[in-house]
């Protein structure tokens, strides 16, 4: 694989925790992060929403973002 240019990769997963860290450094005060289109609570597990087609092409694109921060589809 290529090399990735930047400093610091940060999963959106992650980020919620993350983000006083990030813009610690910066001497900035900035809003805490909102949460919008969050989903209702109660939808299924995304993988269950991919047909196999769906999976096919996600594997085939992404595979190499898949593999290299650890997801598992």
């Amino acid at each position: 694989g290529g090399k990735i240019g930047v400093d610091k990769i940060v999963k959106m997963e992650d980020l919620e925790r993350v983000y006083p860290d990030l813009i610690g450094p910066l001497g900035i005060t900035v809003p805490p992060l909102g949460r919008d289109n969050v989903g209702d609570g109660v939808s299924r597990e995304y993988r269950s929403l991919y047909n196999e087609e769906a999976k096919d092409h996600v594997d085939r694109y992404f595979s190499a973002d898949i593999e290299a921060f650890n997801y598992v589809f």
